[in-house]
């Protein structure tokens, strides 16, 4: 499937109240996310699978000074942090400070690129339904004022997800519970007459 842009393919995340946002107009449960980031920020990320009618989302952060990325989920205006790691498999943040992530989501799965190399497989399960997509920027200091480009959303269907995996990064089968396997009934005894 070729990209579609939504929304602006680029624009600037700017609030003083240290966050800023874009929101594409899309309603979608599987696709693929991809932006990058300019300018100086404590983490840039994704929104996927937003709900504002009832407060639910999956964003994947990426804090550049810590050198790691988190994977919250907040259900019904309840956050939890699901998941977090180091950024691995030699992702460079350039001199330009210009950082590139990619979200896959396909039904319970989904994986988290940055700058190019591969971080992580995203736990999905708990929130599956369809919502909007968006990229943000966050500084805890200062107001936020950081540059998106190439913000792009792409539909994906299973075919197109499981090629994106790395090699040897495999979907868990579901679980079966075990079928117990029938016992033979034993014999009757043979009867035996005894006395006269």
């Amino acid at each position: 499937m070729s990209p579609a842009a939504f929304g602006p393919e680029s624009g600037l995340l700017a609030d003083d109240s240290g966050t800023g946002i874009f929101t594409a107009d899309v309603n979608l449960a599987d696709f693929v996310a991809e932006a990058s980031f300019v300018g100086e920020a404590s983490g840039f990320g994704v929104f996927l699978r937003w709900q504002e009618d009832v407060n639910s989302n999956h964003s994947v952060v990426v804090f550049e000074f810590l050198g790691e990325w988190n994977h919250w989920m907040r259900l019904e205006s309840v956050d939890e942090v699901l998941a977090e790691g180091a950024v691995s498999g030699g992702a460079q943040f350039g001199e330009n400070r210009r950082r590139h992530v990619r979200v896959a989501a396909h039904g319970e799965h989904g994986l988290l690129f940055v700058n190019g190399a591969f971080q992580t497989e995203l736990d999905l399960s708990r929130h599956t339904a369809p919502g909007s997509v968006g990229v943000f920027a966050v500084d805890f200091d200062d107001p936020v004022s950081v540059r998106f480009e190439d913000f792009t959303i792409s539909p994906i269907d299973a075919d197109a997800f499981e090629a994106m995996k790395p090699a040897g990064l495999l979907t868990p089968a579901p679980t079966r519970t075990p079928i117990p396997t029938p016992t033979a009934a034993p014999a009757p005894a043979s009867s035996a007459a005894f006395g006269p």
